[in-house]
């Protein structure tokens, strides 16, 4: 039926990316400057999400190809392709869902009606005003009732709207978020989002889904200036809905999704297996949502904090006092010793080689994820080797080589001085004293931050990135990044400067970031040509 469906869109002409006929808000004569607008296309997780909140129903996105990732997120619009297998997959499963959706109870009518056309022009305004997150043009509304007529003269009306459920999951206005705008006067360069366009944009960044019923009536009012929008997007935040999209944004922030595929040597690490990789995310997420959510404070006492959330498997595999049953509970580290998310298990095993630490790794996560800063790629003809495990040297000599090398002191030099500083842990996060017999050094220094200067392991560490402002501004970037689904650009620059004032002014909480996110220039208005928001996809 997947392949019959397809063609008869192909013939009846469905829209791409159909517009708006709506208002805008018009912010008066105030310069603006903003990045260019993009077309995104539901990433799995979204599109999972969506179908959710649309049909009711759970969609299985293991077998989705893997979204590609750009500056370390899965929905930047720039890697987004679709290739031929994600189309068969988007065909496949519209057809699956549309046969298993209970199209009776979702019909204005009964499945006898005399008058099952106009019906289903009834129920395709209702669910495409749901899928597309706007209402339907008249052309789009024909179109969807050419799919029931055939329905109706090949089969029946239960199968007609169950293919008109099928075209709609298939159509690029319910899979890609085309935000087109509306010219801004005097502006041609500049386009101002639809208010049905905002309500999307807000309930994606906060949700990873679509608008519910409440976001949809505010758009169809025009009620989305910039306080009603502050507060839908604190409504949002108060859904359980919005803990899980928050986890997303740092799962790929902090690079957490990594543990799962970690690969460790077990003759050196007999204790680390995939159930212990997995408790030891479970560990980093629960702190995180405990800072975000039960504490809602400053995102940066994640790394200052000296509590954390184990159970008994974990006490058993760091060998550190701590709960016994299978329940995950909070629990006080010994501050000497670790503190916040740079001592747990999943940060330190996933930057660390198979079968032994590594600095350079460590080093490089917190310059490039904690603090925004881009380190230059290895020259192509340069070969990157670990040094060999010696019983007779420590890391830190085993690393020497690095720093006198005139191909490598470069970036070594402001990598292995911070790398240096967690070496008290091993290649899987449990503390270490000594290494060889020997004592560890454990040392380190942070250089070209706001915090420069020595510290002493990871809790000296921990205390210089806690009050950091550069940790703080790359928390703004990293956020930026997944809200808007690109990279900043220098028309970005008084967007991330006001939104680096407002998150420090209101705490640096998370929750409070992603408000502030709503509130920006970026989140209201595109940048580029009319054609430039329909893409190329």
């Amino acid at each position: 039926m997947g392949t019959k469906l397809s063609a008869l869109l192909l013939a009846i002409g469905l829209s791409a990316c159909g517009g708006v006929e709506e208002e805008t808000q018009d912010d008066g004569e105030r310069t603006l400057d903003v990045g260019e607008g993009v077309v995104r296309r539901l990433t799995a997780v979204e599109y999972k999400n969506t179908v959710r909140d649309l049909l009711g129903l759970e969609v299985d996105i293991e077998s989705f190809p893997p979204d590609e990732e750009t500056f370390g997120f899965d929905n930047n619009s720039s890697a987004q392709s679709v290739s031929p297998l994600l189309a068969e997959t988007y065909m496949n499963t519209a057809e699956a869902l549309a046969e298993a959706a209970d199209v009776a109870t979702r019909l204005p009518c009964t499945l006898d009606t005399p008058e099952p056309l106009a019906c289903a022009a009834d129920f395709i305004r209702d669910f495409g005003l749901q899928a597309y997150r706007r209402p339907l043009l008249d052309p789009e509304v024909e179109a969807l009732l050419g799919v029931a007529q055939w329905g109706l003269d090949n089969a029946d009306f239960e199968t007609a709207m169950s293919l008109v459920i099928q075209g709609v999951l298939q159509s690029p206005n319910f899979l890609y978020r085309a935000e087109v705008g509306e010219e801004v006067e005097g502006r041609p360069d500049l386009f101002a989002l639809t208010q049905f366009e905002l309500a999307s944009r807000l309930s994606y960044l906060i949700w990873g889904s679509m608008p519910d019923a409440e976001l949809l009536a505010a758009a169809a009012d025009h009620r989305l200036d910039r306080e009603e929008m502050k507060s839908q997007a604190r409504r949002l935040l108060a859904d359980e809905k919005a803990k899980e999209t928050i986890a997303h944004f740092y799962r790929q922030w902090l690079q957490l999704k990594e543990v799962d595929h970690l690969q460790k040597d077990r003759t050196i690490f007999p204790g680390f297996n995939s159930n212990v990789a997995k408790l030891l995310r479970i560990e980093t997420e629960t702190l995180i949502d405990h800072v975000v959510w039960d504490l809602d404070t400053d995102i940066r006492e994640i790394f200052a904090t000296s509590q954390t959330f184990r159970n008994g498997i974990l006490s058993g595999f760091y060998g550190e006092a701590g709960p016994t049953g299978e329940e995950f509970l909070p629990m006080a580290s010994d501050p000497s010793k670790r503190a916040g998310i740079l001592s747990h298990g999943s940060i330190l095993a996933t930057h660390s080689k198979p079968n032994q630490s590594s600095p350079i790794h460590r080093g490089l996560f917190v310059r490039e994820q904690l603090l925004c800063h881009i380190m230059p790629e290895p020259p192509d003809d340069f070969a990157i080797v670990p040094p060999e495990l010696d019983p007779n040297l420590s890391t830190r000599e085993r690393f020497r080589q690095h720093r006198e090398d005139d191909a490598c002191a470069g970036c070594h030099a402001i990598l292995d001085p911070i790398g240096f500083g967690f070496e008290h842990f091993d290649g899987v996060g449990r503390y270490r004293a000594q290494e060889n017999g020997e004592p560890i050094d454990a040392s380190g220094e942070l250089t070209v931050t706001d915090v420069d200067g020595p510290f002493l392991g990871a809790p000296g560490l921990a205390e210089k990135l806690s009050k950091s402002e550069d940790v703080q501004n790359c928390v703004v970037s990293q956020a930026f990044r997944f809200a808007y689904g690109r990279g900043e650009s220098e028309n970005d620059l008084q967007t991330l400067e006001d939104l680096r004032i407002a998150f420090a002014q209101q705490g640096g909480g998370l929750q409070q970031l992603f408000v502030e996110l709503t509130q920006t220039d970026a989140f209201w208005y595109r940048k580029g040509s009319a054609a430039s928001a329909q893409g190329d996809n």
